[in-house]
């Protein structure tokens, strides 16, 4: 969860399965350095899952955006995917580096994304 007021909403209901959560992550625009930390947390997080969900605003237009969804799968729930066997020489070090790098640039377009949708909402208040 990024952000109090996220987690301040969601925490009576889902603490459960809170992970991680960040501050200040969103007063700067987002790199590629702080998704990469964000997945980074998630796949060393104690947590066991297959899959997971990553929710964000999405940009739409200067007056709109919409709240999406991604999904993500863990390295464990690739390396069992029927389709893998295609390929000849697939070994748990390519799993785990496409994994990461695949978790670290949805969390960027999903950062992305929603810094685009807040930075409209704020010019549009101002106007």
């Amino acid at each position: 969860v990024r952000g109090d007021k996220a987690r301040q909403m969601l925490q009576k209901q889902h603490s459960d399965k809170f992970i991680v959560t960040f501050n200040e992550y969103g007063r700067m625009p987002p790199t590629f350095s702080d998704a990469s930390f964000v997945a980074q947390q998630l796949l060393e997080s104690e947590m066991p899952f297959t899959k997971g969900t990553i929710f964000y605003n999405r940009f739409k237009s200067v007056v709109a955006f919409q709240a999406s969804q991604m999904g993500f799968i863990s390295p464990g729930a690739l390396s069992k995917a029927d389709s893998l066997s295609v390929y000849d020489s697939v070994d748990a070090s390519v799993l785990e580096n496409y994994t990461e790098f695949s978790l670290a640039a949805l969390v960027y377009g999903a950062m992305k994304d929603s810094a685009a949708a807040e930075q409209s909402s704020r010019m549009t208040a101002m106007e």
